[in-house]
């Protein structure tokens, strides 16, 4: 089974011009830690930027 953990990251989003939140999702693989695996914002579709998101990135960066 596997076995993941969420993590919501804020801060501010160029998109919205103000501070907002998403929800990261990591996955925990065995014998490399916790890994990035999905991120959700509400606003991610209209937006279209999720390659240059900066709490995307924010929250790939804090894996284990």
């Amino acid at each position: 089974m596997e076995q993941t953990t969420i993590k919501i990251i804020s801060g501010y989003c160029p998109y919205l011009q103000a501070e907002h939140s998403i929800r990261a999702t990591y996955t925990l693989i065995p014998h490399r830690g916790r890994k990035f695996s999905n991120s959700s914002c509400k606003y991610a579709q209209e937006c279209g930027r999720l390659e240059h998101c900066p709490l995307r990135r924010e929250a790939m960066m804090e894996e284990d």
